[in-house]
């Protein structure tokens, strides 16, 4: 009889049951493959005249109906029913697959064996929850496995690999393609900051060594990535997971399977490429280490201005390669951002050594270039409202991103008619998250209050004392912001307050982080079609788009820096810039008061409206809110005196 020919259907309803039956896989050495565990070892006989042992044998029969393998819905009711079926599909094997299968058998049955181990423990303990999520070593392994297939080669091409690879994350991917996407983008874009941060810090510092203990994954260069990608989408990361995953009613660890997946098959260097970014590839990234260790021999020794024209000399040279020139553009920024921020100096400094008032002073001469700095003076009690503790941090957060998103924010506040009614919108929002945080810290208060009157526990009275100390700040934000007559919450419990740190970073996590990165994407796409509907070439016009949506600064057509000889070299006259310039302003005042923004309050009303992610919300933010102050501390501290130190170290009277 030949092969048996049928269409074998992956149901992605009963693929991802079946994932989540494979729940908490912790492998050890209980859990070896089937084939490699030894049996009950034999006492070896020289003596040839014992009986023969039979052969362990199958129990079958002539004849059984085939089951329907076809039928997606069809899911086998018993163990033979199922060995049928294994044996219907198994007909459907190629010759030169049959070992690629047989070993997927037993890595399948391993998988079953270990979730039944566990389902068994779990009803012993009384712990075990159906709603438990695949391991994260789970995902790791399936992953690791797809990731060295291609070393296995158990397909005849790599094309029916990919085919085969896309076919089964196809299953898996349903309606989720873009939040994969998303949480993808944004992996890169934490390592990239964090690395930046690290550099930008410099050696020895305890900003170096506080990003080295809290997010180790990055700087271990031993971890693979798909181990990488997992500790950040983990870490985090896992709030936007988590709300990634509950709006499309899939796992979260199914999304951080294909966020993964997207790296073994992309990688950093075609990320790279997708955002426009040449900077940051594993090996720039190399790069930019040893040059910040050469930065950091070169502070204490040369003044700043000296620092550029150094890197600038270097750049010129013939036989400097690309990513080292990327790389002394990059030291430049660092030292430029020195001479802007007197927060990112050190006291070590040359320049700071033998010309303090230059730079301390903001006022002295004309060194600095502070006529920006100085128009936002103004913002620091606005800042909170905006997720940061003054304005200084908001300058910051406006360098990574666009000029003209900084007009939004301020809005009615200067005078632009066009974004009336924004900053006011945001102060809403914020206070409609305050209630609900406060409405959350009393409620909990009220469970554990509950809870000690009929068991008296030190650990639940502590939990009660630190609850009951932010319900405190809560209540008090919501009190004052009650008896304001514009309903402001007070700048100085937003920026000073534990409470206030946790609110800044949910309303960062909830509003502010996917809106600004929507803004920067659609802005690049918006900007690169606009540019080359005037006549620009592809590769121009994609050059010239990134000093629209923040990826570069915007500088005149006139200058005689390099990125505005290449503007005027790829053909950009002065009509273009002008027309690109007008066109930005007109994508960035729709997108903050047309429907984009109508879909952006609306998302977050939903979201405001659902208990399980405020609660969510609230849990996530606290440990958000404990690492922004510890690191704001450190920061602070780095920019203290000694003197100011002991100051702050010296305990109060009340503290006595």
């Amino acid at each position: 009889m030949g092969a048996i020919k049928m269409k074998v259907v992956v149901n992605r309803l009963a693929l991802e049951e079946a994932i989540e039956r494979i729940v908490n896989e912790d492998r050890s050495v209980r859990s070896a493959r089937i084939d490699t565990i030894a049996g009950k070892e034999e006492e070896i006989s020289m003596i040839g005249d014992e009986p023969i042992q039979p052969t362990p044998l199958m129990s079958t029969q002539l004849a059984v109906e085939m089951p329907p393998v076809e039928d997606p819905e069809f899911v086998p009711a018993s163990s033979q029913e199922l060995a049928r079926a294994a044996a219907a599909i198994s007909e459907a094997v190629p010759e030169d697959q049959v070992d690629f299968f047989y070993r997927k058998l037993h890595d399948l049955l391993d998988l079953a064996m270990d979730n039944h181990d566990e389902i068994q423990g779990g009803i012993q303990q009384g712990v075990f929850d159906t709603g438990q999520e695949i391991s994260e070593s789970l995902i790791k392994k399936i992953l690791l496995e797809i990731e060295s297939e291609s070393d296995e080669n158990p397909f005849e091409s790599e094309e029916s690999e990919e085919a085969y690879a896309d076919e089964y994350f196809s299953s898996l991917r349903g309606g989720v393609e873009g939040a994969s996407e998303r949480l993808f983008n944004d992996v890169f874009e934490f390592e990239q900051s964090t690395i930046s941060d690290w550099i930008e810090a410099g050696t020895g510092s305890d900003t170096r060594r506080n990003l080295e203990r809290q997010h180790p994954y990055v700087f271990d260069k031993s971890m693979t990535t798909i181990d990488k990608v997992i500790s950040i989408l983990s870490g985090p990361l896992q709030s936007s997971v988590e709300s990634a995953a509950q709006e499309h009613n899939v796992r979260p660890e199914t999304l951080k399977m294909l966020v993964a997946k997207h790296y073994t098959s992309r990688g950093w260097s075609q990320h790279g490429d997708d955002q426009g970014d040449p900077h940051y590839t594993p090996s720039q990234i190399q790069v930019n280490q040893a040059l910040a260790k050469e930065l950091d021999e070169l502070l204490p020794e040369h003044s700043y201005e000296d620092i550029i024209k150094i890197y600038e000399d270097k750049i010129e040279q013939e036989d400097v390669s690309e990513e080292i020139a990327l790389g002394y553009r990059d030291m430049i920024e660092i030292v430029k951002g020195r001479i802007r921020d007197n927060k990112k100096r050190e006291r070590t400094d040359f320049s700071v050594k033998n010309r303090p008032r230059t730079y301390i002073d903001a006022d002295d001469g004309d060194d600095v270039e502070i006529s920006d700095e100085e128009r936002l003076k103004a913002l620091d009690a606005l800042a909170p409202f905006f997720g940061f503790k003054n304005a200084s941090g908001i300058r910051q957060w406006r360098r990574k991103y666009a000029e003209p998103k900084f007009k939004a924010m301020l809005g009615s506040t200067v005078g632009k008619a066009a974004y009336e009614g924004y900053a006011e919108r945001i102060m809403d929002n914020l206070a409609a998250l305050l209630d609900e945080f406060a409405t959350i810290s009393e409620s909990t208060l009220a469970n554990i209050e509950n809870e000690l009157s009929k068991n008296q526990d030190q650990e639940l009275e502590d939990l009660r004392d630190s609850i009951s100390y932010l319900n405190d700040q809560f209540q008090m934000m919501l009190s004052e912001s009650l008896d304001d007559e514009e309903g402001m919450i007070p700048s100085r419990l937003l920026g000073n307050t534990a409470a206030g740190y946790m609110l800044r970073t949910a309303f960062a996590e909830i509003y502010f982080n996917k809106q600004f990165r929507d803004f920067a994407n659609e802005m690049k796409k918006h900007m690169i079609s606009y540019i080359e509907s005037l006549g620009a070439s592809r590769a121009i016009a994609t050059t010239f788009s990134k000093m629209f949506n923040g990826e570069v600064d915007l500088v005149p057509l006139n200058s005689d820096k390099k990125q505005a000889e290449k503007l005027r070299s790829g053909g950009i006259s002065q009509d273009i810039y002008d027309k690109a310039a007008e066109e930005s302003e007109k994508f960035t005042e729709e997108f903050f008061t047309g429907e984009h923004q109508k879909q952006s309050e609306e998302a977050f009303l939903r979201k405001l409206s659902d208990k399980k992610v405020m609660s969510k919300l609230f849990n996530s933010s606290i440990d958000s809110a404990i690492d922004e102050m510890e690191l704001e501390s450190n920061l602070d501290r780095a920019t203290m005196s000694d003197e100011q130190i002991s100051a702050v170290d010296e305990p109060s009277e009340e503290d006595k």
